[in-house]
Protein backbone atom coordinates (compact mmCIF):
# COMPACT_ATOMS: atom_id res chain seq x y z
CA UNK A 1 0.00 0.00 0.00
CA UNK A 2 1.26 3.46 -0.91
CA UNK A 3 1.17 5.85 2.06
CA UNK A 4 0.28 9.51 1.53
CA UNK A 5 1.51 11.51 4.52
CA UNK A 6 2.38 15.05 5.47
CA UNK A 7 5.48 16.40 7.13
CA UNK A 8 5.21 17.50 10.76
CA UNK A 9 8.94 18.23 11.12
CA UNK A 10 12.32 17.58 9.52
CA UNK A 11 15.53 17.67 11.54
CA UNK A 12 19.12 17.09 10.46
CA UNK A 13 20.39 14.81 13.22
CA UNK A 14 23.91 14.41 11.80
CA UNK A 15 26.66 16.05 13.81
CA UNK A 16 28.48 16.88 10.58
CA UNK A 17 28.14 16.16 6.87
CA UNK A 18 26.75 14.15 5.25
CA UNK A 19 23.32 15.04 6.51
CA UNK A 20 20.93 12.58 8.13
CA UNK A 21 17.33 13.73 8.12
CA UNK A 22 14.82 12.54 10.71
CA UNK A 23 11.22 13.24 9.69
CA UNK A 24 8.03 13.10 11.70
CA UNK A 25 5.22 12.26 9.27
CA UNK A 26 1.48 12.04 9.88
CA UNK A 27 -1.70 10.90 8.18
CA UNK A 28 -3.69 13.27 10.39
CA UNK A 29 -4.33 10.61 13.04
CA UNK A 30 -1.05 8.79 13.64
CA UNK A 31 2.61 9.77 13.42
CA UNK A 32 5.63 7.81 12.25
CA UNK A 33 9.34 8.49 12.17
CA UNK A 34 11.15 8.27 8.84
CA UNK A 35 14.91 8.45 8.36
CA UNK A 36 16.84 9.43 5.24
CA UNK A 37 18.73 6.21 4.47
CA UNK A 38 20.06 7.71 1.21
CA UNK A 39 19.99 11.39 0.22
CA UNK A 40 16.43 12.33 -0.78
CA UNK A 41 15.85 14.94 -3.47
CA UNK A 42 13.25 17.60 -2.72
CA UNK A 43 13.44 17.55 1.06
CA UNK A 44 15.78 19.20 3.55
CA UNK A 45 15.76 20.58 7.11
CA UNK A 46 13.86 23.67 5.86
CA UNK A 47 10.96 21.68 4.38
CA UNK A 48 7.69 23.26 5.43
CA UNK A 49 5.23 21.59 7.79
CA UNK A 50 2.37 20.14 5.77
CA UNK A 51 4.43 19.18 2.73
CA UNK A 52 2.86 16.05 1.26
CA UNK A 53 5.01 12.97 0.74
CA UNK A 54 4.49 9.46 -0.55
CA UNK A 55 6.08 6.32 0.87
CA UNK A 56 6.05 3.33 -1.46
CA UNK A 57 5.34 -0.24 -0.30
CA UNK A 58 8.91 -1.46 -0.72
CA UNK A 59 10.18 0.91 2.04
CA UNK A 60 11.83 -0.97 4.89
CA UNK A 61 10.93 -0.46 8.53
CA UNK A 62 13.72 -1.08 11.04
CA UNK A 63 13.36 -0.58 14.79
CA UNK A 64 10.11 1.30 14.18
CA UNK A 65 11.64 3.78 11.71
CA UNK A 66 10.86 3.94 7.99
CA UNK A 67 14.14 3.90 6.04
CA UNK A 68 13.67 6.22 3.05
CA UNK A 69 15.57 6.07 -0.22
CA UNK A 70 14.92 7.84 -3.54
CA UNK A 71 13.23 4.61 -4.72
CA UNK A 72 10.75 4.54 -1.81
CA UNK A 73 10.07 8.21 -1.01
CA UNK A 74 8.54 11.00 -3.11
CA UNK A 75 7.90 14.65 -2.27
CA UNK A 76 4.55 15.70 -3.71
CA UNK A 77 4.57 19.33 -2.48
CA UNK A 78 2.21 21.70 -0.74
CA UNK A 79 2.34 23.00 2.84
CA UNK A 80 0.15 24.24 5.67
CA UNK A 81 -0.06 28.06 5.77
CA UNK A 82 1.38 29.35 9.00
Amino acid sequence: TVLLLQVESVTNVAAETPRLLRMVLTDGHSECIAVEHERLPGIDADTLRGTKVQILPRARVVAGHVLCTPDTFRVLGGHVPG
